[in-house]
């Protein structure tokens, strides 16, 4: 009799409905039975309140409000609720974010030491676990999780601003107070320069950063909470959940479609062409492909289609991001009448065009993850916040242990 046939599932679990899953509830923690799930896609690590992905119709909420709903406030309003939920304490947290959009004594020279040729993910990195060190100077409670957040929010604008302007050769100049923060950071990046174009690119940042600011239990989240129920710093939680992102197919994925604009604008190669060799060498194509949505009833990523309409409006009319769109358009339309992606259902993710807002404001490619990262501190934080809030239990998976 094997070991499978020994054990009486009905006593390892009970079932619970939610959200139109089966739940699995283990009773007894201490029994032999144990699950198999390489990459956790049929795992649960946690309830949460934060972020609800409707893998059956493309829908994305955050707390229960469509994400397209959310695109008509303010990044910070947005961020607020998402970490947060309702509470009175949005201004104060505004309040606070404004107070900390500084370049502090001591950050300046840490920044400095960074080699400039150090990937910008990789500073920020760095940068984001100094922030452990001298919070206490300037936190007026290091324990107020509201003021942390927004501490925390503020210094990934400054630090990635910041990066931007070494990389770049350029002089980092302090936001006036009036802007919104979206206009703040690209205030940060471009020395106020030009402020009329910056107003306009502000309102774009501020969508693409709503859009951004939260996605579920992916890789860097799901690393963020790792280090939250150990009861670590949120500083190193968030930079393990930074490291995790910047990896080739997770966030670091918008580098690489840039890359790839930047091959077919430089050589003039056909898109149509480009998908040809892919093909023929069995290779991924960049900006394509997103699991969490029902690819097989050809459902989008809201995000997705939020930002194409942007991209196909009147008044989109920036040149110096012409031929990028335009390959995208192309690759859309191939893409969508192929026969081999079509019968896997490919559709488009965001990198496909992230990347061409993060070219439009200024960054250079290697700058997209830490782009992308003006959006997602707010999932990192929030998902810290909650797992520590609600004293989950020290992540410790199970391994099965095979002979080498």
């Amino acid at each position: 009799m094997t070991v499978a046939e020994e054990i009486d599932l009905n006593k390892c679990f009970t079932l619970e409905p939610c959200n139109g899953y089966t739940i699995l509830n283990f009773t007894d923690p201490n029994n032999r039975f144990m699950i198999y799930d390489p990459g956790l896609y049929h795992t649960a690590i946690c309830k949460s309140e934060l972020c609800k992905i409707d893998k059956r119709d493309g829908k994305l909420y955050y707390r229960g409000v469509s994400v397209i709903d959310k695109l008509g406030m303010d990044f910070l309003d947005c961020a607020f609720e998402i970490i947060f939920g309702s509470s009175p304490r949005v201004e104060e947290f505004r309040a606070y974010v404004s107070k900390y959009l500084k370049l502090f004594d001591e950050m300046r020279p840490f920044l400095d030491a960074i080699p400039v040729n150090t990937h910008p993910m990789d500073a920020l990195q760095m940068a984001t676990i100094a922030l452990g060190s001298i919070e206490g100077k300037y936190l007026d409670d290091p324990q107020d999780f509201v003021e942390k957040a927004a501490f925390l929010v503020a210094q990934t604008a400054v630090s990635v601003s910041y990066r931007y302007t070494k990389i770049m050769g350029t002089d980092w100049k302090e936001p006036g107070k009036d802007l919104p923060h979206s206009e703040k950071i690209l205030h940060m990046m471009h020395g106020g320069k030009n402020p009329e174009k910056l107003k306009k690119l502000g309102k774009i940042l501020n969508t693409i950063m709503i859009l951004h600011a939260e996605h579920g239990q992916n890789c860097s989240s799901v690393a963020v909470r790792n280090v939250a129920s150990s009861r670590g710093s949120i500083y190193t939680g968030i930079a393990s959940g930074m490291a995790a992102f910047n990896g080739s197919i997770h966030g670091g994925a918008s580098q690489h479609v840039s890359e790839m604009y930047e091959e077919l604008t430089r050589t003039g190669e056909d898109p149509n062409a480009y998908v040809d060799r892919i093909l023929e060498n069995k290779q991924l194509l960049m900006g394509f492909g997103q699991r969490t949505y029902n690819r097989i009833q050809g459902c989008w990523d809201p995000r997705v289609e939020t930002m194409l309409k942007i991209l196909k409006g009147d008044s989109f009319d920036f040149s110096e991001v012409k031929s990028h769109r335009e390959i995208a358009f192309t690759l859309i339309d191939r893409v969508n009448t192929d026969p081999f992606y079509v019968k896997k259902g490919l559709t488009p993710n965001p990198d496909l065009f992230n990347c061409i807002f993060y070219k439009l404001f200024g960054a250079p490619k290697e700058m997209n993850t830490t782009m992308l990262a003006l959006g997602r501190i707010t999932g990192w934080t929030a998902n810290f916040v909650e797992h520590t809030l609600k004293k989950y239990p020290l992540t410790r998976p199970c391994d099965i242990t095979v002979e080498s």
